[in-house]
């Protein structure tokens, strides 16, 4: 007997309804400023009782369902792996694409800007945007070329709307780089010389796509407006240790 279900968004009282067929349902959290927002808590209830006891599973039924699992994690990883190697074929290194995604069910306000990184150890990319007037939300954050998510505990690789610094012209500027560049929005590769990188615009009036400008560290300045200010080893570290414990407190450590 299929089991009624339901999604409901306790914040504003609603509820989405799932269909018969229904298989899945995607849901995401998304959180600007990780110091003070509360993390959503999500819960699966079955609303109408169970007839009778379910009979329990025997053991071929459990081999099953385990190496359907095995088989979704191994599609799921070379998945990924294809993925940035097509980013790569069509060219979209050091540049980024703009994709809605729309054929696989991603949000229908939100816009996605990818492509890979390729610096050398002197090297640094800066991603130049002009946010659109309005907007619920946008980030930008890079990955390994497994399109695996880097240290977000000890590293920042990541930046929102919130976290930015803009600069005086209204701009908001990221600096890709495996060293500290000494200045705000720094992304660090971690390391990884080679990787992906993913922004989103989520809810906006208009999805320009940022621009990508790779440099030497030396000239970096030269390509970052004037009133960007000096980041200090003492300031980063002070940053990173805040961020840490705002990710401890969201999972619980």
């Amino acid at each position: 007997r299929r089991a009624e279900a339901r999604i409901v968004w306790r914040r504003r009282g609603d509820w989405r309804a799932l269909k018969p067929d229904s298989t899945f349902a995607y849901s995401r959290i998304v959180t600007c400023d990780w110091e003070n927002e509360a993390q959503g808590e999500i819960h699966i209830e079955r609303l109408n009782p169970a007839a009778e006891r379910p009979v329990r599973r025997d053991a071929d039924a459990l081999l099953a369902d385990l190496e359907g699992v095995m088989r979704f994690a191994v599609g799921n990883a070379k998945s990924l792996v294809h993925y940035v190697a097509g980013l790569r074929q069509r060219g979209a290194i050091n540049r980024l694409e703009l994709n809605t995604l729309a054929a696989v069910g991603a949000w229908a306000k939100q816009v996605y800007w990818r492509g890979c990184y390729d610096n050398g150890e002197d090297e640094a990319l800066v991603v130049e945007t002009d946010p659109p007037p309005s907007f619920k939300y946008w980030n930008l954050q890079i990955t390994d070329e497994f399109w695996r998510s880097l240290d977000y505990f000890n590293t920042m690789s990541s930046v929102n709307d919130f976290q930015a610094w803009h600069a005086g012209n209204g701009k908001a500027y990221a600096v890709i780089a495996n060293r500290d560049p000494g200045v705000p929005n720094w992304l660090d590769t971690g390391g990884y010389l080679r990787g992906a990188m993913l922004g989103r615009w989520n809810g906006a009036d208009a999805t320009p796509l940022p621009n990508v400008t790779r440099v030497k560290l030396a000239d970096l300045r030269i390509h970052l407006p004037a009133d960007t200010p000096e980041v200090t080893l003492a300031q980063r570290c002070e940053w990173i240790a805040r961020m840490r414990r705002a990710q401890q407190r969201r999972f619980g450590y």
